[in-house]
């Protein structure tokens, strides 16, 4: 089974997900550790994915779960070749208010993030959310430029409310990672038991039986992307950020992290904070 969170910078999400490593049968990953190029881009993130999931497919022939940290979205894992391969998937975004995730950015980087950069990652977040409530908004963010490979038509004709597109949301601002990290454990022996129950949507035979036709999802591949009010993190690196070559190395998600919904729709479940428990936290350099 594989279990993805997705959260912007300073969202806790690397740091809480660490938190869960001693779960029995759970391996976590983040999916920068494949390396990330100086020239990453949303093909790069595409076939990142790809490559992921053949991965997790190895570890669920040996009878185990994945948590897999990154900035792909719940649409972008679903049209991966090899996601219906999948015995389960559970998605989950780590969302902050805005405010708070510039107020972290500038406490964890001082001076470091210019002002048009941080509010890219705020767009970020706002198209997050509305992608995680409706599957239909602004689908071009994922499919203009991406990897031919990538199966769009799974999911390219579902609604708002459809059972599949149930993405768990947990709202960290203002929460000790600690807190958080109770949350992620409780949603994950929650999803687990959906599987075992047969409640989980994205379960086998998830993807629809009559799929849309080759003409809708090369539409979707071919349509230019229309203007947006935020670059992806990848951009921002190679482009907004203009890292040093010493930096240039860190992960993705260390670097300008990603993702994070908020918005909670009758196909998603918000999920209430669960009682703090003491962690350590790195609060220098670059830690998620």
């Amino acid at each position: 089974m594989l279990l993805t969170i997705a959260g912007s910078s300073c969202s806790g999400k690397t740091t809480a997900a660490h938190a869960c490593a001693d779960v029995s049968r759970l391996v976590v990953h983040d999916f920068d550790e494949i390396g990330v190029p100086n020239a990453a881009d949303v093909r790069w993130r595409q076939r990142g994915m790809e490559s992921w999931l053949r991965r997790v497919l190895g570890y669920q022939d040996d009878g185990l779960d994945v948590l897999l940290t990154g900035q792909s979205p719940l649409g972008e894992v679903l049209a991966s070749p090899s996601a219906v391969h999948l015995n389960g998937i559970a998605p989950c975004l780590l969302d902050v208010a805005d405010d708070e995730r510039l107020r972290r950015l500038e406490h964890r980087d001082p001076g470091r993030w210019q002002p048009d950069t941080a509010q890219s990652l705020i767009g970020w977040a706002r198209w997050h959310r509305k992608h995680a409530a409706d599957p239909r908004y602004r689908p071009d963010a994922l499919t203009a430029d991406g990897w031919e490979r990538m199966l769009w038509a799974r999911w390219c004709t579902w609604l708002p409310g459809d059972p599949r597109w149930a993405v768990t949301i947990i709202e960290t601002t203002g929460q000790p990672v600690g807190q958080t990290a109770l949350t992620i454990q409780h949603w994950i022996a929650q999803a687990r038991a959906d599987l075992a129950s047969g409640r989980l949507a994205l379960t086998q035979d998830w993807a629809a039986p009559s799929p849309p036709t080759d003409t809708i999802a090369a539409e979707l591949n071919g349509r230019p992307r229309q203007a947006l009010d935020f670059q992806t993190p990848s951009e921002a690196l190679t482009k907004a950020l203009r890292w040093p070559p010493e930096l240039r190395g860190m992960s993705e998600c260390q670097a300008a992290e990603q993702w994070s919904p908020r918005t909670t729709t009758s196909a998603s479940r918000q999920l209430p904070m669960l009682g703090a428990v003491a962690l350590p936290r790195q609060l220098s350099g670059w830690s998620a």
